[in-house]
């Protein structure tokens, strides 16, 4: 996978609207395609649609809930 920096949950999630879709953002220089096929291994899992995104840039303005920080 790489070496995650950092797990946010955005979205709806992060407002605290329980729609369905589960959004996370997590870190950069990561490997997308062992990522892009964890999300249905996950959605199985959990019975939610997920939506993970590959970022370098997190503007902590936008609702959110830091789940992982490797810094802490």
């Amino acid at each position: 996978m790489g070496d995650v920096e950092q797990i946010v949950l955005i979205g709806d999630y992060a407002r605290g609207i329980d729609s369905g879709a589960i959004g996370v953002l997590i870190g950069k220089g990561l490997n997308a395609d062992y990522i892009a096929q964890l999300e249905p291994k996950i959605e199985e899992l959990i019975g939610r649609k997920i939506q993970l995104y590959i970022g370098t840039r997190f503007t902590s303005k936008q609702p959110h809930i830091i789940l992982y920080d490797n810094k802490k």
